[in-house]
């Protein structure tokens, strides 16, 4: 029995599963097979481990993807080696702490194959699967200083593990018709646009109804 946070698919024909599990890593699978018994256990193939969420399959290799888990933590993985390499972005000031949710956002652009975003309080973009990062947002959440003073009031043991930040983007929203319009989603309610690529953004969480 596994808790599964998100479920994906890939390109290929049959198309391959892909999920991440609670305490359990991600995992790939063939969506099916032409053999009576069906799908084996011996069919699942591991590909990071740790409390992941997303999985996202390259849409023009399924070979490559990215996994994600706990405390904004990226990788890269390739399914024929089951090489598997972090690729977290960093902030270029050492002293600015990012903020990554639980269950961070991330998301495959749909006009590019190589570029990929995901989110802290920032969005982040990469044009080159994740090699490099650029910061293409001010801090998009409601910045709200007294939720962000985890490693003091998580309780009466000093427990921190990732699941306690707040303040965090939880949800990116490419569109597949603009390259250049981008929506966000945060916790505590924040619904970020973005028109031009990232250099202007506009909250519409008032216009909601």
């Amino acid at each position: 029995m596994g808790q599964f946070y998100h479920i994906n698919v890939d390109n290929e024909i049959p198309y391959n599963v892909y999920g991440g599990m609670q305490d359990n890593g991600s995992w790939t699978d063939p969506a099916y097979l032409w053999r009576v018994d069906g799908i084996r256990n011996t069919y699942w193939q591991e590909l990071s481990f740790g409390d992941d969420f997303d999985v996202v399959s390259h849409p023009a290799d399924s070979r490559y993807g990215y996994t994600m888990s706990q405390g904004g933590n990226v990788s890269r993985f390739d399914k024929l080696t089951r090489h598997n390499r972090t690729i977290r972005p960093t902030h270029p000031d050492k002293d600015v702490f990012l903020r990554y949710n639980w269950n961070a956002a991330i998301a495959q652009d749909p006009h590019d194959v190589n570029t990929v975003y995901y989110a802290s309080q920032f969005l982040h973009k990469s044009t080159d699967s994740g090699e490099t990062w650029e910061i293409i947002s001010p801090d998009l959440t409601t910045n709200d200083s007294t939720k962000q003073r985890q490693q003091f009031t998580c309780g009466l043991t000093f427990d921190i593990t990732g699941a306690e930040n707040h303040t965090t983007i939880i949800a990116i929203a490419p569109s597949p018709v603009d390259k250049n319009v981008i929506w966000i989603g945060t916790d505590y309610g924040n619904l970020q646009v973005t028109q031009d690529g990232g250099k202007t953004w506009t909250n519409v969480a008032a216009k909601l109804r």
